[in-house]
């Protein structure tokens, strides 16, 4: 074979393209991990191919100059990874950098006089860009006229069927991609741009800051801050609830007066005092009735994520970072789909079958196989996805030992399947009301008549609490005690990582997988913080949603970014065009940067801590100074040098020490003897030995650690 009928495929990710280079061969291949490419010079269809690994994104949007102080921008382009930024305080991203660089030069040179190239990363959006991308700029204009493998999980059996029925690529979902990098990079590049020119320029502010803000966080921030001023300014209201506990036999149930809450306090005494007084209850009506439950819909990720949080406390970006290498191992389909929908080209039956040998849950779907009330059909949502079915497990046993955490996601996705197969569960729900002294009384009561699905979905909220007794209609029971609550309505609940993943999708705001990694951002950018799993605004949060909702509240727009999410996706099915898109976008962009040029003069000192000036690994200790402030690890913008410093900076402490340029610093909850400071352990990459010292440079404790410590400056 020529070396021109030689097949380039490109793939996301290196375990992605060792699963699809293992599906070709027929025989072995061989991995040059220096330049990531596997050669399977004999494939299963006769064919010679090169499976090249992308690492992800080669290609980046940017701004050529580089300048902070320039905006608005317009003028971007692609550009490989890291090239065209300067920033290269840190080594890991000096390194990345090179890899970068090595990769693209490595499938340029391979891909010179090859005329077939296929399209195999993750079939989305996402993977069409970072597809396209190589294929355009580092393959020599070969995007357009690639072919195109379409499989949704990483199985031998499903990826030969893909390179079996490889068809021409089409341009629209890689066109959408980049067009939704466009819009989050202008948007973001100008907006804190102009945020942060706004915020040095102002008086209030004594060091540099840098502030952020993007298309999509804008949005999910204000929902959270919106929250957090509901609960400021709730008013409880007080209401009543009277109870009393009814007896027959030695069957004791709790009834609730039937009007409750009561809003009169006059009303609910009446109510208790006659109630504790009465002796006897009347059963006045006791209705029974049958009721079916479906079994949950099959997962895509965003319920994937809600209900691994609700019961596992998973946020959102773990699931999905766990649900990954769990397809990058071939034991569930691709995981980045709204689909809740389980199409018969799965196989169900032959993937139901597979499970049977899985522990634990095998002997259970041996039974649900052999049930005669067993589904033929899976029961479906209404959601579906063009690219990927539902997430559902292959049938396929972990290669290797599965972590704790990647035990239980895997298990709640089989669980889930099965219980898409499994009958309806069948419940009896009585409602019993009673006369207690001329004051009506309801009890309600659940039992389980038939588990159904719920024997293979053991996460379903559902509690049975049946009506331990059986009334009838006529009959007196016994009152054997009453009680009256005040209660108070609640403040709503804060956001969640899980809740506020749910309001981010229910109002159309970013896409399946750039949803979970917004909320990572909001709290990376210190705007929001996490506190027993609740998601509090900062006052850098407060801050800044209130300065862009009084000067340019279009940033904030949910209808905004919808309306562009709208338009992205009939730019894949070609109802509308680039040129509309980019318009859009740009007529937005320049209203709200004419409205942030007018913030220069606002209070900005509580935005003094910004993510991308700091390098903060939390509190090192109390100032011993200032008393009030705490020491953090700091980098500045400006120079790159790592400090340590107060963060009182801005109401005048000046307390400062130089800090070593890299390695970890944490507290060691200890002070200094000789200076009051706290004492602190540095751990340096190349050695796992932590060295304990005070964090004041110039302590004189110092001395016997400075040959080992290196530092941005002496003394």
């Amino acid at each position: 074979m020529t070396e021109d009928q030689r097949i380039v495929v490109i793939a996301e990710k290196p375990d992605s393209a060792r699963k699809i280079a293992e599906a070709l061969s027929r025989t072995k291949e061989s991995e040059d991990k220096n330049s990531g490419i596997i050669d399977v010079p004999d494939a299963f269809d006769g064919n010679h191919y090169l499976v090249f690994s992308a690492i992800g994104h080669l290609y980046e949007l940017s701004d050529p100059q580089m300048n902070r102080g320039i905006f608005p921008i317009y003028d971007i382009g692609w550009f490989p990874k890291g090239q065209a930024s300067r920033n290269n305080f840190s080594r890991d991203k000096s390194r990345l950098q090179y890899l970068f660089r090595t990769r693209i030069a490595c499938i340029s040179r391979i891909s010179q006089g090859i005329q077939k190239f296929v399209n195999a990363c993750d079939f989305d959006i996402e993977g069409e860009t970072i597809g396209f991308n190589t294929l355009e700029y580092a393959c020599h204009g070969k995007g357009r006229s690639s072919f195109r493998a379409k499989f949704s999980t990483l199985t031998s059996e499903d990826i030969r069927q893909a390179f079996a029925s490889l068809a021409p690529a089409s341009t629209k979902f890689a066109k959408a991609g980049q067009m939704r990098h466009f819009a989050d990079y202008l948007w973001g590049i100008n907006l804190s741009r102009a945020l942060t020119s706004a915020a040095n320029r102002s008086k209030k502010t004594q060091r540099f800051v840098n502030m952020s803000i993007g298309r999509v966080q804008g949005p999910s921030l204000a929902f959270v801050v919106d929250r957090e001023i509901e609960r400021m300014v709730h008013v409880p209201i007080p209401t009543w609830e009277v109870t009393c506990e009814l007896k027959k036999n030695d069957f004791r149930f709790e009834a609730r007066y039937r009007d409750s809450p009561i809003r009169i306090e006059t009303k609910a005494t009446s109510v208790y005092e006659s109630t504790l007084a009465s002796k006897f209850a009347r059963v006045l009506s006791v209705d029974r009735s049958l009721v079916k439950l479906p079994p949950r819909y099959p997962f895509n990720l965003g319920d994937l994520q809600r209900e691994c949080y609700r019961f596992f406390h998973f946020p959102p970006s773990v699931t999905l970072a766990i649900a990954e290498r769990l397809y990058l191992q071939a034991l569930i389909s691709y995981p980045r789909t709204d689909s809740q929908k389980l199409p018969q080209r799965i196989r169900p039956d032959s993937i139901l079958r597979r499970l049977t040998s899985l522990p634990p849950i095998g002997t259970l779907v041996e039974e649900l196989i052999s049930n005669p009330k067993k589904r033929s059909v899976p029961w479906q949502g209404p959601r579906d996805d063009p690219a990927h079915p539902a997430i559902f497990p292959t049938g396929q046993t972990p290669k290797r030992s599965l972590s704790d955490a990647e035990q239980k996601v895997f298990e709640i996705i089989v669980r889930r399947f099965c219980n898409t197969f499994a009958p309806d569960a069948i419940l009896e729900k009585t409602v019993g009301v009673f006369d207690v002294s001329m004051n009506e009384f309801q009890a309600e009561g659940t039992r389980v008549l038939e588990v159904g699905w719920m024997k293979f979905y053991t996460y379903s909220s559902l509690i049975p609490d049946p009506l331990n007794v059986a009334p009838s209609t006529g009959e007196e029971l016994e009152v054997d005690s009453a009680a009256i609550d005040l209660k108070f309505n609640p403040q709503p609940s804060r956001y969640s990582e899980g809740s506020l993943l749910a309001k981010m999708e229910d109002e159309k705001i970013g896409t399946k997988a750039t949803r979970a990694e917004t909320i990572s951002t909001l709290i990376k950018r210190l705007y929001v913080k996490k506190t027993k799993n609740e998601l509090v605004p900062t006052t850098n949060g407060l801050s800044m949603i209130e300065t862009l909702r009084n000067h340019s509240p279009d940033i904030l727009s949910t209808e905004m970014t919808r309306n562009l999410e709208t338009k992205l996706e009939l730019l894949q099915s070609s109802e509308s065009t680039e040129q509309e898109i980019a318009e859009q976008i740009l007529s937005s962009l320049r209203s709200s940067m004419k409205n942030l040029r007018k913030v220069e003069n606002l209070d900005w000192t509580d935005l003094t801590l910004s993510s991308e000036s700091t390098n903060l690994k939390g509190s090192l200790g109390s100032c011993p100074t200032c008393k009030t402030g705490k020491l953090q690890l700091i980098r500045s913008v400006k120079t790159g040098k790592r400090f340590i410093g107060c963060s009182n900076f801005a109401k005048g402490c000046r307390t400062s020490s130089p800090a070593p340029p890299r390695g970890q610093i944490r507290s060691t909850g200890r002070l200094c003897p000789s200076c009051g400071w706290p004492n602190i352990f540095f751990t340096f990459s190349r050695s796992t030995k932590r060295i304990e010292s005070c964090a004041n440079f110039f302590c004189s404790s110092r001395k016997k650690h400075e040959s080992v410590i290196p530092t941005n400056s002496r003394r």
